[in-house]
């Protein structure tokens, strides 16, 4: 029996061995989740560019909320100062299964990290801290206010519209392509359509891979309008890879349109880059065939941009911001689609042309929209300078918008000598040039091509490049060197026409010594027939605000006579004793 009880103790001292060695040794299953690193799974890439704001994303594989941030500072590998990131789930609970498809929404399966960071350099070198996963470090080179001899240099394309592994290749390909000979870039521009299908999740993490990949090497950032491509086929799970990627900067448009009303801000944005001022403008909410799931019909889903409308007032406003913005040499808009397009089957995408030249059309006219670039239509085309609807000649003085076709992939950017076949016999007139067809598949990505744009002293030149070869297939330069804008419109007593910029510019005349008022008149016609203002009792009772004669005399033009802005006027002033 003492036998029995020794063994007995021996074996509960084993046990509790067995047991304190496990505690120390075997750390429990919680404890070796806690102990999983961090995984910084895409990124980090720039969006949102102001004069010395940038925001930066990237993702993650934890929340690790208030652990996230970007360390940044004037010199590579010394960290000054930090900014930290607002942690977003990318992961959507909505599946759906429509016309057979199984389709899953969450396309990152992850976290998505945002910081916005003010630098006082112009040129900083960052990176991203995640819990103590660090990425590699990037370097970027703000805008800063700019100036009218600053140079820049964007590419446009569109529509890559991957929808196989195969299809992102050839993207690739023209990626490595563009980068082989690009070495100089500051912003780089979708027309939409970024994928083929917008809940092919594999599709979206390799083309958001190579974006970011491409911006690391050009040490740029990438922006998008909305394709239709870019949509769903529920109204209420729009644009969700689309908003987890591209955060433009808000446009203060705040109207709520059934589940739709907050995407519309990531439609319609704008942003100054030193003197350009880019302007994204999309009509379309959703794929017309979704419109017929949710019980509409025809163009009934498209949001309204008629005179009035909340989307025409907001475009209106930015534009006349933009025109009155001494620092602003070009106004360049882009979007998915225009009203001079080529496969007008499908107009309901942006409404008949006649009502988006009564809109959007008579607010590029009047506030001097110099390009607007589209995409959808697989061609590359360009129009002659357009104004009220007809063509004029690309004179400097002249007013008017070029529309450029951008799609990069689909169609052969081969020289054809002409139009292309297939452009409506209503718009032929307007085009000067073209491209090609679209392209059997056998022919990608060889005859894809882009667009490279530069801006230097009032000059922007636009060339049409092919990927694989280089070669420039269309050239064209749009000198705006008058739009130096003067601080003061001199008047020499003549009536020579000037272009003005701001509807309450700043005039200055030599001081007559013995004059009681200066009358001045402001003309839209050399005969001054058809005055647009008459003011014949200037000095300084009647305005002590707008009017100075220290040396020479300063008249500010009143509110109350206040110009249309942008436009060419006659101005003359004369002395009243």
């Amino acid at each position: 029996m003492s036998i029995t009880k020794g063994h007995q103790k021996i074996k509960i001292i084993s046990i509790i061995i067995i047991l304190i060695f496990c505690f120390l040794f075997f750390p429990s299953p919680s404890s070796s989740v806690d102990t999983q690193a961090t995984v910084i799974r895409l990124g980090p890439w720039l969006q949102n560019v102001s004069e010395n704001t940038i925001t930066v994303c990237w993702t993650t594989n934890e929340n690790n909320s208030g652990s996230n941030k970007v360390e940044y500072g004037e010199n590579t590998g010394v960290y000054t100062h930090e900014a930290d990131a607002d942690t977003n789930d990318t992961t959507s609970s909505y599946w759906g299964a429509i016309g057979g498809w199984t389709k899953s929404y969450d396309y990152f399966g992850e976290y998505i990290q945002i910081a916005q960071l003010t630098s006082p350099w112009e040129t900083f070198y960052y990176r991203v801290n995640s819990s103590g996963t660090y990425s590699n470090e990037f370097h970027y080179t703000l805008p800063g206010s700019g100036s009218y001899d600053d140079e820049i240099n964007f590419i446009i394309w569109g529509d890559t519209q991957p929808d196989t592994q195969t299809r992102c290749s050839y993207c690739k390909q023209c990626f490595d392509d563009m980068i082989s000979r690009e070495n100089d870039v500051d912003l780089i521009i979708h027309m939409g359509d970024v994928v083929g299908y917008p809940y092919l999740k594999e599709i979206w993490g390799n083309m958001t891979q190579q974006l970011v990949s491409s911006c690391h090497q050009l040490n740029t950032m990438t922006v998008s309008t909305v394709g239709c491509h870019e949509y769903t086929e529920d109204i209420y799970t729009q644009l969700y890879a689309y908003r987890d990627f591209f955060h433009p900067p808000p446009n203060n448009y705040n109207e709520s349109v059934d589940g739709a009303g907050n995407l519309l801000n990531k439609q319609w944005f704008s942003f100054d880059y030193k003197q350009i001022h880019f302007v994204s403008v999309q009509v379309i909410p959703w794929r017309l065939e979704n419109c017929a799931l949710q019980g509409f019909q025809g163009c009934d889903c498209l949001p309204t941009y008629a005179v009035g409308s909340p989307l025409y007032n907001w475009l209106e406003s930015d534009l006349q911001n933009a025109s009155n913005d001494n620092d602003i040499s070009f106004i360049l808009c882009f979007g998915h689609t225009s009203p001079y397009r080529v496969n007008k089957e499908t107009e309901c995408y942006t409404g008949t042309t006649a009502d988006w030249l009564t809109s959007f059309g008579s607010l590029f006219d009047q506030y001097g929209v110099d390009v607007y670039f589209q995409g959808h239509d697989h061609f590359f085309l360009r129009t002659k300078r357009i104004y009220n609807n007809e063509t004029v000649e690309a004179q400097p003085e002249d007013n008017g918008t070029t529309y450029y076709t951008c799609s990069s992939e689909g169609c052969n950017w081969q020289p054809k000598g002409g139009i292309p076949d297939g452009v409506p016999d209503d718009i032929e007139d307007f085009y000067a040039t073209g491209t090609g067809n679209r392209v059997d598949p056998g022919d990608w990505p060889s005859n894809w091509g882009y667009l490279r744009c530069n801006v230097s002293e009032g000059n922007l030149t636009i060339k049409a490049i092919r990927y694989n070869t280089g070669a420039v297939l269309d050239t064209f330069t749009l000198n705006k060197s008058f739009k130096e804008k003067p601080e003061f419109i001199s008047i020499d007593g003549g009536s020579n026409g000037t272009t003005l910029y701001n509807s309450t510019p700043i005039f200055v005349w030599d001081k007559i010594s013995d004059a009681v008022n200066y009358h001045l008149q402001i003309a839209s016609d050399s005969d001054f027939s058809s005055l647009l203002v008459n003011i014949s009792d200037i000095n300084e009772i009647n305005y002590p605000t707008e009017y100075d004669d220290t040396t020479n005399v300063t008249f500010t033009l009143p509110e109350a006579y206040e110009l249309q802005s942008y436009g060419l006027y006659y101005c003359r002033v004369r002395a009243l004793e």
